[in-house]
């Protein structure tokens, strides 16, 4: 199996190195040298080979800004997402992956091997080295003998062949064995019963679930009965491991739209949207020792895991509005879990939730806004469904409240039943915005969390704090990293007090542009505003995917190469 390595360009002028459970983080003195960004690919399976691919900023923004006024602003960006991660076939990949041999083939779904081969993210002279092994992915299998064919006008008492193909995405689950790519065909499944992933591929042999050909296949959940906060009713309930998930959009499950428990899975190009709990959630309960794999989590449980370009809007658990989030990685996951190259917005709750963490867990090239954000259930066109409505009565005759969830962007742990957070987080290249429900709520939140997170070339604005990380100390630090406020919120916004948040002692801060506590401790004088950058927009945010499904490469939240502070941020 490959091994993934992840490389995107930065600069750093500092050295500091952090050791914690499942994550090791390591800097050198460097000096910003460039203005393109070189971005190294690396696979190895018999042979390595490389692939370098450059970006040159300023020309990006010339390009992006001529093309503007010829673009139109005005499509249904909702809808678009529904199906832009699942229109085009796979190419060579554009952000950062390679892969190499893991030691041994783990097939069992209640245990899998430790392997200390790592996976190192580096920013030219900063680097986060995971020492555990992430599966690849995002490449369209070639059809073989054995491969199993799915369509909405198949029947389950065919032999699953492209001619004569099965109607059920669980009938062909419980005939895939070892190596197995399941085709699933264009067009819309209506699914009423959570579809079990408890069987395992191997290393050498994933089991794999294709949308054929990246085509349309939309996995509807609507007669599903709801289930919030019940593993009975998520859409996908994966258990086992070595699975592969790519090109399905999911909805309207009376749970999770995907629940992960297994281990070396990859999920890539999925869409998630209006499902009970969160779209992606990864890990058990607050009561480790309930999932009858021993007391605590010894790090091999829920492990290894890569969510790659991902969307995941509009989840929301209608009888408490307090605990879907688009992206989960909480209640006792294993090591090594990575999101890259996600989207989530318009939750209920937080776009990104790793409350009561066990390892660390990695973001890269992720992006959320507009969390818990009322009107975007009050007005949504799903909540006047006739089916949803039914699903709704028959547990809880509520309406939309006029407050939900916390409406946090990304938040990087928390103390609860289950115990403190652990592990030392990371977030490469990520953007959080508009997360704005009250002036109390985050865009990177430590939330409490005592273990340290890193912070790389991350911007935020917008938010009711942008950085809030109350505790600091020596494993948090804060490298080209930018928070400002627009002149949207009105004078009555005191953007003075709001410009980061709060840093606790210890936290390092090198090369960004931001306040802590309304002191000047980052920079000097301008502030980032909004005119330095290509653009801010919503639109431009939610706009299509690229053909190998990586983010829009629209000038979205990058700065102007002309900017005095170019260099931070985006890369």
């Amino acid at each position: 199996m490959k091994k993934l390595a992840l490389a995107i360009l930065s600069v750093c002028l500092c050295t500091v190195m952090v050791f914690a459970s499942g994550c090791e983080i390591s800097r050198d003195t460097g000096d910003q040298s460039s203005s393109e960004e070189r971005v190294s690919v690396v696979k190895s399976s018999q042979k390595e080979e490389s692939v370098e691919s450059t970006v040159e900023n300023s020309k990006e923004e010339t390009s992006v800004e001529n093309s503007k006024e010829e673009s139109s602003k005005n499509e249904d960006s909702s809808s678009k997402s529904s199906s832009k991660s699942t229109s085009s076939k796979s190419s060579s990949k554009s952000s950062s992956k390679s892969t190499s041999s893991k030691s041994s083939s783990k097939s069992s779904s209640s245990s899998t091997s430790s392997s200390k081969e790592s996976v190192s993210l580096s920013y030219d002279k900063i680097s986060v080295s995971v020492p555990e092994e992430l599966p690849d992915g995002g490449d369209l299998p070639t059809a073989k003998d054995g491969d199993i064919y799915v369509s909405p006008t198949g029947n389950d008492s065919n032999a699953g062949t492209q001619g004569s193909p099965l109607k059920s995405l669980a009938a062909a689950v419980s005939k895939a064995t070892p190596g197995t790519t399941i085709f699933m065909m264009q067009g819309t499944y209506d699914v009423s019963e959570r579809i079990n992933l408890t069987s395992s591929g191997t290393e050498a042999k994933p089991i794999t679930i294709q949308a054929y050909n990246w085509e349309k296949v939309v996995l509807d959940f609507t007669n599903q009965p709801y289930g919030h906060n019940n593993s009975a009713y998520v859409g996908i309930y994966l258990k086992g491991n070595y699975w592969k998930i790519q090109g399905l959009e999911i909805c309207h499950a009376g749970d999770n739209g995907i629940k992960v428990e297994g281990s070396y899975n990859y999920i890539g190009r999925c869409v998630l949207h209006h499902n009970g709990d969160s779209g992606i959630q990864l890990g058990f309960g607050h009561d480790f020792s309930a999932s009858g794999l021993g007391s605590s989590n010894t790090g091999e449980y829920c492990a290894y895991n890569l969510i790659e370009n991902c969307d995941s809007y509009l989840n929301y658990d209608f009888d408490n509005w307090g605990d879907a989030d688009g992206f989960a990685c909480k209640m006792h996951n294993g090591k090594g879990n990575v999101f890259k190259g996600c989207r989530a917005w318009s939750n209920c709750d937080d776009a990104w939730d790793l409350y009561e963490t066990d390892y660390a867990v990695g973001l890269i090239d992720c992006w959320c806004w507009d969390s818990a954000k009322i009107n975007d259930f009050k007005y949504d066109e799903y909540f006047s469904n006739a089916q949803y409505l039914a699903k709704k009565s028959a547990v809880k005759a509520v309406k939309v409240p006029s407050g939900i969830g916390n409406g946090n962007g990304m938040k990087f742990g928390g103390n609860g039943a289950g115990g403190s957070s652990k592990g030392t987080h990371f977030a490469i290249n990520c953007v959080s915005f508009n997360n704005d429900k009250s002036s109390s709520n985050k865009g990177f939140d430590e939330n409490s969390h005592g273990d340290g997170v890193i912070m790389e070339n991350c911007v935020g604005w917008d938010n009711g704090y942008n950085y809030m990380f109350e505790n600091g100390g020596a494993k948090t630090a804060f490298t080209n990293c930018i928070s400002f406020y627009t002149e949207t919120r009105g004078t009555s916004y005191n953007k003075a007090n709001r410009l980061a948040g709060e840093c606790g002692s210890g936290g390092k801060i090198t090369n960004c542009n931001f306040t802590f506590d309304g002191g000047d401790l980052a920079h000097t004088k301008p502030y980032v505003t909004a005119s330095d950058f290509i653009s801010l927009s919503v639109e431009d945010a939610k706009a299509p995917r690229q053909a190998d499904g990586s983010l829009p490469n629209n000038g979205f939240a990058r700065l102007k190469s002309t900017s005095p502070f170019y260099g931070m941020g985006l890369k």
